[in-house]
């Protein structure tokens, strides 16, 4: 059967979610297929203070609608939605993390917002693809004294009323730079961004510009795997359809995203990039696996089988998410449809024993690093 016009690509990283491990800038286009209320916008300033509003028709124009659901509006890589029903999904998704991990925020983080202040400046934290907000205003609350920024590709955070009186958002696309934050902040955090990535390597070296001397990288990114009860991947094929479900969906994905220009392959590389970057050491690595449903005894496993349900409710959220890229790929909305609904069969049943990985990484930049300023492209 012809699924699609495919590309010869092979890469197995993308995203998705039980116990800890340690282990060692291209022009924008519109896609015909949205429908757009006006131009993309980008909204930076030198101070973050500057963004604390925005306009009703400012917030339009971040918007696009595509396939049933609200897209962000300025950037052609990332291919999933902005709406209500997906920043929910992240909310729950952001405390599901904390008690599946037993942390809001990795240890490095602690350390430096309990470190004396350098000439008096507050400590600030830069939220990479922000989304629903909850990881930088949770921050903000729990370091009042600190200056939390948020940066997505839309104005979410703007319209949440509970945000922080040191919070503060910025509407831009991160595959632009952040020539504006130089050296502006202690802290850099990004959670499942690979997706709106076109080069992640470039990101890291961006990060070692925008934090301050003994500033943290926390990045935290999940793969487009299924692992087997043996912690073995699941390999399958994106051209053609047929079980594992879940695994096959996440095959599909990922070489959607891929074809779609994201960094996705980037995944399996971001320690080794971030330990031979002149700029970071300390650089540190951790492993969480997830199981994808509450497979196992409820009685003789209770905390795994609480953690595979929380798993199995967001996938089964982020299906009708993941439908609006597999149509921007190009796939038909029968196969799309056929792939979705046995993924989601299959996710109930709760009978195939599987995990999904999640990896932790971050490092410190270093104290004498003088990197050059990065040269824009005009």
């Amino acid at each position: 059967m012809d699924y699609s016009d495919y590309s010869d690509n092979d890469s197995d990283v993308g995203m998705s979610f039980s116990d800890a491990s340690t282990a060692p800038p291209s022009p924008r286009s519109a896609n015909s297929e949205l429908e757009s209320e006006g131009d993309s916008v980008s909204m930076r300033s030198g101070s973050p203070s500057s963004l604390l509003s925005i306009s009703s028709s400012v917030k339009r124009r971040s918007y696009r609608h595509a396939h049933g659901r609200t897209m962000n509006s300025s950037s052609d890589v990332y291919s999933y939605p902005a709406d209500e029903e997906e920043i929910d999904r992240l909310h729950k998704q952001h405390l599901f993390l904390i008690e599946a991990t037993g942390e809001k925020y990795s240890p490095p983080i602690y350390e430096v917002m309990t470190s004396a202040l350098v000439d008096g400046k507050p400590k600030a934290c830069l939220d990479l693809g922000c989304g629903s907000g909850s990881w930088i205003i949770d921050f903000a609350r729990d370091f009042p004294e600190s200056e939390a920024v948020g940066v997505d590709l839309v104005p979410t955070l703007q319209e949440n009323s509970s945000i922080p009186d040191n919070c503060w958002s910025e509407v831009d696309d991160l595959n632009y730079g952040m020539e504006h934050f130089y050296d502006r902040f202690d802290i850099a955090h990004g959670r499942f961004i690979v997706s709106g990535i076109k080069d992640y390597r470039a990101l890291i070296d961006e990060m070692s510009r925008v934090l301050r001397p003994r500033g943290v990288l926390d990045i935290c990114e999940t793969d487009y795997c299924v692992y087997d009860i043996n912690y073995q991947k699941i390999v399958v094929s994106p051209h053609e359809l047929g079980p594992p479900w879940y695994a096959r969906f996440l095959t599909f994905a990922s070489e959607a995203a891929t074809a779609l220009g994201s960094s996705t392959a980037a995944i399996h590389k971001i320690y080794d990039w971030l330990s031979e970057h002149p700029g970071f050491e300390e650089v540190q690595y951790r492993e969480y696996w997830f199981p994808v449903s509450p497979w196992m005894d409820k009685d003789r496993d209770p905390f795994n089988y609480k953690i595979g349900g929380a798993v199995r409710d967001d996938i089964l959220e982020f299906l009708g998410a993941v439908r609006v890229l597999f149509l921007r790929r190009g796939h038909r909305e029968e196969v799309v449809d056929e792939l979705i609904n046995n993924t989601r069969y299959e996710l109930l049943q709760a009978k195939l024993p599987c995990y999904v990985r999640m990896l932790s990484i971050n490092g410190r930049r270093k104290a004498d690093y003088n990197p050059r300023r990065r040269q824009v492209p005009t």
